[in-house]
């Protein structure tokens, strides 16, 4: 495969770009006309109540008419269904940490603004979770990408969490692939967010549909919560339809391949490979192992806290972590063997039924017999060399070994890499959701 500039893809997380997709033949026109007033200046609003959301930010609003997200560039499906101003906030909600102890974590929501519709009207839900990033402030602009304006344009409320370990909950260290943990954070969030637009200040009410859709880590994150959503519904609330893409869900599989990537003399690969290694070590020893012991995981002078510590300390850019990564490379031993020590190598490998392998087991789903009653759509590149995949086809494999009356799991390869990945994901399920919806 040709290889991929670092830059582009330690920061594939972000660079997200709407491709054009295939184009359908939807006659409905934006012919609505919304408040075109743009909150300025307003004081903080007061909480909804103290049970789950404590804190309301509002943030500028983006006009449909006047902002990037309407553009003539754009497929005319997703065009063509963008009808509403967006107003935007941050909430703050309760939730519990992978120890079941209560903290708080922190959010964005997009609503329409939905001056000429009844009060009476009700929406749908799209809950997005997001990809990997090592900045706690990275996480925020996540939440306001050109894409989920779209959607909430279009006549959704849609809801992105940050998950633990980000912004409001950024002294705890993210629990990296821990799906239980990432699934409550979840559904906390879809739950402070109908609470959120049930305040009258907003006149909206829940249609009952909801819609997940995410990448790379948020696409295990929301197939881990669809089968939560479907086991154990939330209130009043059904899940229609579901994307994802380029996700690690063989969780074992996809530590074994970045082991192999880190001991390779591509700089830059082994580079991002160890330091999304190092990501899933430091979050399952600081969420599950607890032992706060370092040097069993890290060489001296990388367990200091000048070392991993530091770069994952949710301070670093990821292209700042990238770069510190690098800096490490050991043309004889690769990163792998440099930075990871002796005892954890050997304890990984060989104990594989305890532990850290046990965590990377626990937390791979293609392992687990459960297949959905709604629809999925997985998503995945032919030329992903950061999570291949190799980790779609087995999940969807998985899902066809099981007992089911009609073909609700499909596939879509596209010969993509991982950063490029969502261009198709994106105005696909935009669509696919407002038929849906």
């Amino acid at each position: 495969m040709k290889y991929i500039p670092f830059k582009c893809i330690i920061t594939f997380l972000f660079v997200i770009f709407l491709a054009g997709c295939e184009k359908q033949d939807m006659s409905e026109t934006a012919n609505e006309t919304a408040d075109s007033n743009i909150y300025k200046n307003i004081a903080m609003l007061p909480s909804v109540n103290t049970f789950l959301v404590s804190e309301t930010t509002p943030i500028p609003s983006k006009d449909r008419n006047n902002s990037d997200f309407f553009l003539p560039s754009n497929p005319n499906n997703v065009n063509s269904l963008l009808k509403y101003n967006v107003r935007a906030f941050r909430i703050v909600y309760n939730t519990k940490n992978a120890n079941n102890i209560g903290v708080k974590a922190s959010g964005t929501i997009l609503i329409p603004n939905l001056t000429n519709l009844s009060v009476t009207t009700p929406l749908p839900i799209v809950s997005y979770q997001h990809g990997t990033s090592f900045k706690d402030e990275d996480v925020e602009a996540i939440g306001f990408q050109t894409e989920l304006y779209q959607l909430a344009s279009s006549g959704f409320v849609v809801l992105v969490p940050d998950y633990l370990g980000y912004k409001e909950s950024t002294q705890i260290q993210h629990p990296y692939f821990i799906n239980s943990c990432s699934t409550r954070n979840t559904r906390d969030m879809i739950s402070a967010g109908l609470e959120f637009i049930s305040d009258s200040t907003y006149k909206i009410t829940s249609s009952g549909k909801l819609f997940l859709e995410g990448y790379s880590e948020g696409a295990n994150v929301t197939v881990a919560l669809l089968k939560s959503l479907e086991e154990s519904p939330l209130a009043d609330l059904s899940v229609i339809a579901t994307s994802a893409s380029s996700g690690a869900y063989n969780l074992k599989n996809q530590f074994n391949f970045m082991t192999a990537t880190s001991l390779s003399n591509n700089n830059g690969k082994a580079a991002i490979a160890a330091s999304l290694m190092s990501y899933m070590v430091y979050g399952y020893e600081k969420n599950i192992a607890n032992w706060n012991n370092n040097s069993f995981y890290f060489k001296y002078p990388y367990f200091l806290e000048s070392g991993i510590p530091l770069y994952l300390s949710g301070s670093k850019s990821n292209d700042e972590v990238g770069l510190s990564f690098l800096y490490l490379f050991d043309n004889f031993n690769g990163i792998y063997k440099t930075v990871f020590a002796p005892t954890f190598i050997n304890y990984s490998y060989y104990n594989p039924n305890i532990g850290f392998m046990k965590y990377l087991t626990d937390n791979t789903l293609t392992n687990v017999n459960w297949r959905p009653n709604s629809q999925l759509k997985l998503f995945c590149g032919n030329n992903d060399d950061t999570v291949p995949k190799i980790n779609t086809t087995q999940l969807k494999d998985k899902m066809d070994s099981l007992p089911h009356f009609y073909d609700n799991v499909t596939i879509e390869t596209t010969d993509t890499d991982h950063s490029s990945n969502p261009a198709h994901m994106f105005p696909y399920s935009f669509v696919w959701f407002n038929l849906l919806k």
